[in-house]
């Protein structure tokens, strides 16, 4: 074969499915990156200054054909086209315009634009001749032309399922209109294929603000509803209909960006504040995937994350209002953590800022090359190859010594490791090879970890944990060098896992402990534990406690011994000081190790004349929460009684009656006898 014969086909081999379209990016102010390398470079000869909506579009290999911000187009020299101004989109418009090429014609493209708020401009499309001005193109005389009148602040678009042509999606204002415009080789079908699904979009005008956006196979539609909520939809590529709405977040942020994962399994929001979530749109009940990723509330490193797009290097990048900076999410398809969101990830230079916006692009570009899912250990492992070419075969070789003939084949590793995936595939434009090095993963085992039950330091119900103590018992002896633990409440990801303040006082709360392979962080399991806080005992302090004394009986032995029967719990009010017995329980010890426990408090027989009573109080929910204190106990001895002469008294007045001096006679009685004895003879004398 001659040599340039073999070039020619070799270039066809290795960019049959190459698309450069989205390779170039401008936006914001000033900003620009080049992705032609595979990974982003920043750019500064933009002319745009936009605050929002923007789109870009370069050829097949990668070069720039020209950009806009929707009102005015600038050409390849960065310099405005001679008929590229007052386009009737808005730089301040979610999505102001988009830029689609009219299948057949490389001449040929249109810029489809729509308004800010609503306005009465509507949805319109201009078209640019590249053939004109020497080849840096110019609009022709179809410019403005009015398609849909009110329009929302949205566009987006896809390639059909055909593959000879592409569809537009907007949608209506003050209805629940979605309007697809079908584009071929005969131009722009000025019939619409209108579809009623989801909510109503009316009322104030700021409500037409949010994105929208196709998946990159084009499947499902995702609207961010500024004032309303964010609502997933089925999209019939080849009908053009939309349906099945879903309403995936609630509310709860006013809800701005938007962007699906390579994969489109995942979603992306933004919100007014600049928070960012993320979705696993193949849970039953999507909404309640609901995790924050980035949240502005009580951080101190602030970013507000905007506009999302996804990019050719497969990572989706977010704009960050007034800095020099953009975002990333480099793994877009690993839920969690995982996903890897970096705030400041490119740093744009010193004369360019990002904005709200990033430019837009036909989201069919991004669905190229090899696509990979479940590649955790044990799964069903699916390939396709995906692109804008009709693939007619293909051979697959999954690196582990096994092949196949299927378009999409599936595919169950034995083993984890690193895996090296190629395939040849034929399609009309000719014959393609693809390499792509994957990693099985291992899928990490979560063990169920007791509850953490914390006692509370000042009783206000509210207790700071280090949730990191139950690492180890959740890893169970694998690896924390291979696998990274980290934790929710109410499926929001827990930044500061090492002082998790409970959000309800003396209220049970489950925390979900997500145990993710390092190098894949979809291959996860997951477990759960409670966490509560209870009320700590307060006794009083062991000198405040009265003794608990009582005179010697015959209870125990004789009443001469210094042994009787006591009836500790008499000084149960005293220990708990206010506290409840419902709530708390008292036990009783004879040392103060508290080894010795007093089975039978109220009975309790005492060994020596005095002892000290060692006193436990614990909270009877949770026994872990205790406290100590004491109070002594003594016997007291009886009198010992004399025997002493009758008192006589003479009568001096010969009636039977004197005064008897008794005194005399109780200092006799009571010789040796207690002070307590002697006063309970004093106060019947005194009688």
């Amino acid at each position: 074969m001659p040599k340039k014969i073999l070039l020619i086909v070799l270039f066809i081999s290795f960019n049959s499915f190459a698309q450069g379209e989205a390779n170039i990016w401008y936006f914001g102010y000033l900003a620009g990156l080049d992705f032609n390398s595979g990974s982003p470079v920043v750019i500064n000869d933009s002319q745009m200054i936009t605050y929002e909506g923007c789109s870009t579009i370069s050829d097949a290999s990668g070069k720039l054909l020209f950009y806009t911000d929707g009102v005015r187009v600038w050409n390849k020299n960065h310099q405005i086209m001679s008929n590229g101004n007052d386009l009737l989109g808005h730089s301040s418009s979610t999505q102001s315009g988009i830029i689609i090429p009219k299948p057949n014609n490389p001449n040929i493209y249109y810029i489809f634009t729509v308004p800010e708020l609503a306005g009465p401009d509507g949805l319109r499309y201009s078209e640019v001749d590249m053939s004109l001005d020497g080849g840096l193109g110019d609009i022709t005389s179809k410019k403005n032309i009015l398609l849909y009148t009110p329009s929302c602040e949205k566009l987006t678009a896809i390639k059909n399922t055909a593959g000879d042509g592409y569809w537009v999606l907007s949608h209506g204002f003050g209805n629940n209109r979605f309007i697809a415009y079908n584009i071929k080789a005969n131009g722009v079908n000025l019939n619409p294929i209108v579809s009623n699904a989801g909510s109503i979009i009316d009322g104030d005008r700021s409500g037409s603000v949010g994105y929208l956006k196709f998946s990159p196979n084009g499947d499902k539609v995702i609207s961010s509803n500024r004032n309303l909520n964010v609502e997933l939809f089925d999209f019939d590529n080849a009908t053009g209909i939309v349906s099945n709405p879903i309403v995936i977040l609630s509310n709860s942020w006013p809800n701005y960006g938007a962007e699906f994962s390579p994969s489109g399994n995942i979603a992306y929001v933004t919100t007014k504040d600049g928070d960012l979530l993320q979705l696993d749109l193949r849970a039953s009940n999507i909404a309640s995937t609901a995790a924050t990723l980035h949240s502005n509330y009580n951080n101190p490193d602030p970013h507000i994350v905007s506009a999302l797009q996804l990019a050719p290097d497969g990572k989706i990048y977010g704009a960050l209002y007034g800095e020099r900076y953009v975002s990333v999410i480099n793994n877009p398809d690993v839920l969690g953590v995982g996903s890897d969101f970096v705030a400041q990830r490119l740093f744009l230079g010193n004369d360019a800022t990002s904005i709200s916006g990033l430019p837009q692009f036909i989201q069919s570009y991004f669905n190229v090359g090899i696509n990979v899912l479940n590649n955790c250990l044990g799964e069903n492992t699916t390939f396709s190859l995906s692109g804008n070419k009709s693939i007619t075969s293909a051979t697959w070789d999954f690196g582990d010594g096994t092949t196949s003939t299927d378009i999409n084949p599936t595919h169950t590793y034995l083993s984890d490791g690193a895996f090296t995936v190629s395939v040849t595939a034929k399609s009309p434009g000719g014959t393609s090879s693809k390499t792509r090095d994957i990693i099985i993963s291992k899928v990490p085992t979560a063990t169920k970890p007791k509850d953490i039950l914390a006692c509370d330091d000042n009783n206000d119900g509210s207790y700071t944990f280090d949730l990191t103590i139950q690492n180890t018992a959740i890893l169970n002896g694998q690896d924390p060098n291979l696998y990274k633990v980290n934790y929710f409440a109410n499926n929001i990801a827990i930044t500061t896992p090492t002082a998790y303040a409970n959000k309800v006082a003396y209220q049970k709360e489950i925390i979900t402990a997500e145990i993710s392979n390092s190098a894949n962080g979809r291959c996860k399991s997951s477990t759960s534990f409670a966490i509560d806080v209870f009320d700590s005992p307060l006794p009083e302090l062991a000198n405040a406690i009265p003794d608990l004394t009582s005179c010697d009986n015959t209870s125990v032995g004789t009443d001469v011994d210094g042994r009787i029967s006591f009836d500790l719990t008499q000084r149960a009010s005293a220990i708990l000081k206010g506290q409840l017995a419902t709530q708390f329980s008292i036990s009783y010890y004879k040392d103060a190790g508290f080894t010795k426990l007093i089975a039978a408090p109220t009975a309790y027989q005492n060994t020596i004349s005095t002892e000290t009573i060692f006193v436990k109080v614990a909270n009877k929910e949770n026994p872990d929460c205790i406290a100590t204190t004491s109070f002594k106990i003594a016997v007291l001895a009886l009198p010992v009684v004399t025997a002493t002469a009758n008192l006589k008294q003479c009568d001096d007045d010969i009636d039977g009656f004197s005064i008897f001096n008794l005194e005399e006679a109780i200092s006799k009685i009571t010789t040796n006898a207690s002070n307590e004895t002697i006063a309970f003879f004093k106060t019947i004398a005194d009688a």
